[in-house]
């Protein structure tokens, strides 16, 4: 019989390893240094420990504290991919929810552009830090399909606010921004990543745009004061 009485002295020895791993609670917060001592036998033997963790932190945190359990998640080195999966599979259904959100958010602003605030609920659904957490941390082959759909989904809502008005139109061009800020996190490659660079180059002329005309008003206005006075 193994004896792993040494990796359980080593979790016990790391402050934060042994909240998750003994105590089952974490922190939005919290993080765990990757040591040289966790090889791969060590992941092996931590990953079901981890994954019962995972699974209770979900359970007590999933309504009043997801930054906690976005906070297990991005610990997922402790998993082997066995284990990955299994994670990935519990998670699937919230990822499907947010995919359909998105996909209901673009139908809307497809007809058009100022439906974004009747459907405001579901992009807000489509974008939640729990489903972003997952996309940017947890790696396997169903998520990186579950992915690659998500994102052309971000990218078509990004299409359809790229022509919108900082000044004019100022919540769109939020939500455009936000829409972006999510797609940049996402680390895409090839195609979707250039879509991405393009949004970002886009929204850094529109800013440039936005700054200078601000800058006109005032010292229009100033002018106009000016002229008053004499």
């Amino acid at each position: 019989m193994t004896d792993y009485s040494h990796f359980e002295k080593l979790v016990s020895e790391d402050k934060n390893l042994n909240s998750l791993i003994n105590n089952q609670k974490y922190g939005a917060i919290m993080t765990i240094r990757h040591k040289e001592w966790m090889t791969p036998d060590f992941i092996d033997w931590v990953s079901a420990k981890y994954f019962d963790a995972f699974i209770n932190i979900y359970e007590h945190n999933k309504n009043d504290n997801i930054g906690a359990v976005c906070g297990v998640i991005r610990e997922n080195f402790l998993a082997n991919q066995q284990t990955k999966e299994k994670m990935a599979k519990f998670l699937m259904p919230g990822l499907d929810q947010s995919i359909e959100s998105l996909n209901t958010f673009l139908k809307q602003i497809k007809e058009s552009k100022y439906n974004s605030l009747e459907y405001l609920n579901e992009l807000g659904i489509g974008l939640s830090i729990l489903t972003v957490t997952i996309f940017k941390n947890l790696e396997t082959e169903i998520l990186a399909e579950k992915k690659g759909k998500y994102s052309k989904l971000l990218l078509g809502i990004a299409d359809r606010f790229k022509n919108v008005s900082k000044m004019r139109d100022r919540i769109n061009f939020d939500l455009y921004e936000r829409v972006n800020t999510v797609l940049k996190s996402l680390d895409l490659e090839g195609s979707l990543g250039e879509r991405v660079e393009k949004h970002e180059k886009s929204l850094g002329r529109k800013g440039t745009w936005y700054v200078i005309g601000f800058v006109f008003l005032i010292i229009l206005l100033l002018l106009r004061f000016l002229g008053r006075m004499d």
